[in-house]
């Protein structure tokens, strides 16, 4: 059993480890799809807010945010006559000369450009409208769930691993399996009759009914499942599972969901996902050869 991991470290497991992403890329597109993996802008802004939100000391550490510009005036002759005082009205930020005295002052803070991008030298730059979207949705959440809040996010552990080289996992047909397998949780807090795992996900709607859609949609059912099963073994106590969800945008609404409420629990679809897939998984880690959507030189009924 591993727990001790940097990120690196954890995410170089990804070839060697059956983990919640792999499971989910074959339940719903194919093996060949793992050899590229693309982050999207809303990835990039959630993994922001799971740092700034469970882990503040570490987000003041590798993040930066960009500092407010002074008010550039136009230096040279044709830029003074178009954009200076009596001038034409032009918008100055759009001249390269703007741009350049941005960059420059930017510069003594360890800030350059890159294809059109502000990156920093040392840290992972945050924009000052980001975060102040990050205030705002930590600021929503506490005053409209004070209990909860505190309860599910004090005196736990932020971004936990759990590496099991060789997990018993047991099927629905009680075929029983040993995998290498890791999870890494959100955040998990140790009550002493059994372990909460809060699971966050920043959304555009965190509405019930827009939440569970993106829930089948984005397969958190089978990352539900995934992390519950991994965490249970690994504590040998009953899991209870929570999402957090919270909107990126405004008026930044959140919400504690279980996914009990139906006759089948989102374990349970989560659970059936991956026993359709599990073998495959392992297959795929043991560099067995990656296929399509079926299996070779077979004809499936649809």
């Amino acid at each position: 059993m591993i727990i001790s991991l940097s990120e690196k470290q954890y995410r170089d497991m990804d070839k060697t480890h059956i983990f919640s992403t792999l499971i989910k890329t074959l339940h719903t597109k194919s093996a060949r799809h793992l050899d590229k993996r693309e982050e999207s802008a809303a990835f990039s802004f959630g993994t922001m807010a799971h740092m700034y939100f469970l882990e503040p000391e570490r987000f003041e550490h590798e993040y930066v945010i960009i500092p407010a510009l002074p008010d550039f005036k136009p230096v040279s002759d044709k830029t003074k006559k178009d954009y200076g005082p009596g001038g034409k009205g032009k918008d100055y930020t759009r001249t390269n000369e703007w741009k350049e005295q941005r960059v420059n002052y930017l510069a003594k803070d360890g800030f350059f450009e890159e294809d059109g991008k502000l990156l920093h030298k040392t840290k992972n730059v945050c924009t000052q409208s980001e975060h102040d979207d990050l205030k705002a949705m930590k600021k929503s959440a506490e005053k409209d769930f004070p209990i909860l809040f505190t309860k599910y996010f004090t005196g736990g552990r932020a971004e936990y691993n759990i590496v099991n080289n060789n997990m018993k996992y047991v099927k629905g047909d009680s075929k029983v399996l040993h995998i290498p397998a890791k999870c890494r949780l959100d955040y998990v807090i140790e009550f002493e009759d059994y372990v909460c795992v809060i699971d966050v996900k920043t959304c555009q709607s965190a509405h019930p009914k827009a939440f569970k859609y993106d829930m089948l949609k984005y397969g958190y059912d089978i990352q539900e499942a995934w992390y519950t099963y991994v965490a249970q073994d690994h504590y040998n106590k009953p899991v209870q599972f929570l999402f957090f969800a919270i909107e990126s945008q405004f008026p930044f609404n959140s919400a504690f969901y279980n996914t009990n409420s139906d006759q089948k629990s989102g374990y349970a679809w989560g659970k059936e996902k991956i026993d359709g897939v599990i073998e495959e998984a392992y297959d795929v880690i043991q560099g067995m050869p990656k296929r399509g959507y079926v299996k070779p030189d077979t004809i499936v009924s649809i």
